[in-house]
């Protein structure tokens, strides 16, 4: 007799039998292609959020051999994006509404903004917390909180407020699971933000339920600046833990 087996909807989290939520991606078949997969690891991690809902837009940057073809299958919009102010061209990426409201955001602004407008606008696109935007696109705010870090050559970088709150943690088991799943570049607006902590979350459950490679290679693009900017903070048990997981020499 055929196993009579739900028609689970896609895209959403559902509770089996044992009562335990698992979330069904929509485009598993797309995920499970090689033209997917010929992408690296943390451009299908910040595309499929997108192509998920759990974030409206992102910016790819790599290899488009393949591209074009599968976005078209998620059925998202994209551009190419040269703006000076970036280190190389990437391509937006975002649902339609999404990417016409960053467009007109853009072409709507006058000719002098203040400081911090752009990060802003990016940062509403990329759907991060309101909190995390704000110490990104204005980080003289809390400068008082903060201490001015020595770089080679007598210079001084000013830091964020989470890089100054990693320098200050001294125990590594203080430090939450879900930041190891940040995007390049997302800088909360501290190592405990409840927002930025709920959000990552997300992140982390449904890229392991709908890509566990992307998950893996997120999460080690993340270990590789923790191994060096929180090595202060764990054992040497932890931190052989973490070599191990990355697969690097010491």
């Amino acid at each position: 007799m055929k196993e009579n087996i739900p028609n689970y909807p896609e895209g959403q989290n559902v509770k089996s039998i044992e009562h335990e939520t698992k979330y069904y991606p929509r485009f598993k078949e797309v995920y499970e292609s090689n033209e997917w997969k010929s992408l690296n690891s943390i451009d299908r991690a910040q595309l499929l959020l997108v192509a998920e809902g759990i974030k409206p837009g992102t910016y790819i940057g790599g290899d488009f051999t393949h591209f074009q073809k599968i976005v078209e299958k998620l059925g998202l919009d994209f551009s190419f994006n040269s703006d000076p102010r970036r280190l190389k061209p990437v391509y937006t990426v975002a649902t339609r509404e999404a990417h016409n409201e960053l467009q007109r955001k853009y072409l709507t602004l006058p000719e002098r903004i203040p400081r911090g407008t752009y990060w802003k606008i990016d940062g509403e696109f990329l759907g991060y917390p309101e909190c995390d935007i704000e110490e990104y696109s204005n980080p003289q705010k809390n400068i008082e909180k903060r201490d001015i870090k020595d770089v080679p050559g007598g210079r001084k970088k000013r830091i964020s407020n989470f890089e100054y709150e990693c320098g200050r943690l001294t125990n590594y088991e203080d430090y939450p699971e879900e930041m190891h799943y940040r995007p390049p570049a997302y800088t909360p607006c501290g190592v405990r933000c409840e927002k930025a902590r709920a959000m990552l979350k997300k992140y982390k459950e449904v890229l392991e339920a709908s890509d566990p490679e992307a998950a893996k290679g997120l999460r080690k693009f993340n270990l590789r600046s923790e191994l060096k900017n929180l090595s202060h903070s764990m054992t040497e048990e932890q931190r052989a833990q973490m070599i191990e997981e990355l697969k690097i020499e010491r």
